[in-house]
Parts: structure tokens; sequence; C-alpha cells
């Protein structure tokens, strides 16, 4: 474990590099890599998938965060989100983002032959993360998730806008008409700097259709009920006690059903929906780099 002083150094020495690869339909997705100028030999590879709304290089903070001096670490930009190509603001059908994700999985492996690779996935991206999984045995060693969507908390149905968010349902399922620039950043997360950088960030969609929102609950229904959730990979889940975004219960009911031979499940109390911007940030990058470092 390197000193407060290794750390520092070790951020100033992290570069990013900016790619694009193409998947298997010809769609050109953006994705960024990180890693330390002077690299030892890479032992794990790390790779992010971003949450509802947003992209993949403010995740740069989860390169920053970990103390794995010896990792590369990549974020990818979904289909129609941050550079990446499709419909703007949109999101693909389930079969398509998990197809996206296999893609660039295989893509980046072939230059990572032979080292051990571990998927973050945050809030809506934890259903496809792990649907992915899944799917695809022996494609990661470790499956980190990280406040994943399965079960909304109760404070949804009091923030206001949610019974006009309901009626667009059925008016204009296909309108930007719910709002991810308002008030819901700065009820997810505890750390103000949060709400400022995602209602600012040019990148960040802004306002979702309902039919993007009921595409994700297409995928937690699709994950949940199914027969086996049996995997190979090892799992962590992480969990704030304090999220009024996505309740922790699901997070529980998840990590029972899972069948791992390697899993755990931290709840973090007084922790929010945003944990990589959160007052427990740095205990959360530490509890994932603790968890990787033992894996590799």
């Amino acid at each position: 474990m390197a000193n407060s002083q290794d750390k520092s150094d070790m951020q100033q020495e992290l570069s990013r590099e900016d790619h694009y690869f193409e998947t298997g339909d010809g769609t050109r997705l953006a994705y960024y890599v990180w890693s330390r100028r002077t690299p030892p030999p890479c032992r794990a590879l790390v790779l992010i998938l971003h949450g509802i709304g947003f992209h993949a290089r403010p995740y740069e903070v989860v390169a920053r965060g970990m103390d794995l001096q010896d990792a590369t670490f990549a974020a990818l930009d979904f289909r129609g989100h941050g550079r990446s190509g499709g419909p703007s603001g949109e999101l693909p059908p389930t079969a398509r983002m998990i197809q996206d994700i296999e893609d660039w999985v295989e893509h980046l492996q072939a230059s990572f032959i032979g080292v051990p690779t571990f998927l973050i996935a945050e809030s809506m991206a934890g259903p496809y993360g792990t649907l992915y999984t899944l799917d695809n045995p022996g494609s990661v060693n470790g499956l980190i998730l990280v406040a994943p969507a399965v079960v909304p908390s109760w404070r949804q149905a009091l923030v206001s806008g949610s019974i006009s968010d309901l009626t667009s349902l059925v008016t204009s399922p296909t309108s930007p008409s719910i709002d991810l620039s308002g008030h819901r950043p700065r009820m997810g997360s505890n750390d103000s700097a949060f709400a400022e950088l995602r209602i600012s960030d040019p990148d960040a969609i802004h306002a979702v259709s309902p039919r993007y929102i009921l595409r994700i609950g297409k995928t937690i229904a699709q994950l949940m009920t199914r027969r086996s959730l049996t995997t190979d990979a090892s799992v962590q889940i992480l969990h704030g006690d304090g999220d009024k975004v996505l309740s922790p219960v699901g997070s529980r009911i998840l990590y029972h059903r899972l069948k791992s031979p390697d899993k755990s499940l931290v709840i973090l109390p007084g922790a929010n929906h945003i944990l990589f911007w959160d007052q427990y940030s740095r205990a959360v990058f530490t509890i994932m780099s603790n968890w990787i470092a033992g894996r590799t």
C-alpha cells in the first residue's frame, strides 16, 4: 500500500488516451484508457461502465482513487452517450447493450492477453454488467457492482415531477422529458461538487425519455427473472444504506441470488447513491483496490 506522498506522485503520473473501436454492427464507440506514464507490467485490467445519462471521462476519478499501481483502467461511453455513435441520448435494447460490452471487452483483451480482467458497473450499468458476466463465462475474473439498479428507493416517489414523469410514459414515451440535471444529482450525491459537475458537463445527457427508463426496467426484469444467476467470476457488491435513488434492498436480493464461488456484499452506513463522489469515496476506493489486489 502506497503512502500519501506516493499516491500524490502516482496521481500526477496518470495519463489518458482516447480511443474508438467498431462494434459488430459498425457503430463507432469511444473509450478512454488511464495508466501510469512509466507503468510496470500490467497485472490487472479494470474496466468501468458508467451510470444513467453520463459518460466515461469523469470516471478518471476511479483510476486516480484506486491504489493499484500496476493496473490499467478503461471506461466506455455507451452507445448514444458521450462521444460514442448511435442515436444521441437514447438507450439501445438490452441485447445490443450486452453485445457492445462483449465487443469492447474482447477488443481490449486482445491487447492485454492473459491479464486478469475486472469489470466495475455503476448504478444503471449494474444489470448490464451482470448479464454480460453471466452470459460470457470466463470473460472476466471479477465483477464489482456499485449501487446496482435493482430496486428503486421509495424516496423517488416523493421527488417533484414524478407524477408528470409517469404521465409522459403515455403521452410522449420517446421525448426527453425526464430531467437528470436538476434536483436528481443533488438527491443522489452527498458531494455538491458532483451535482455541479453533472449539471454543467456538456457531454452528459440532461434529460432522458420514458422509453430510456423503461429499457432499464426491462433489463432489470430480465436479470431478476432468470432461473439461474450462476457465474464463475468473483463478485463484490457495494451500496450505501443512505441511497435515496436505489434501495440497498436490491443489492441484498441480488447478492443472495447470485451463485459465485467468491462473493461479498458491503453496505456503507450513511453513504448515498453516487459512491465515487461521496464523503466515503476514499473508503470505497480502498475496498475495491484491496479486493482486486487479492485476486490478481
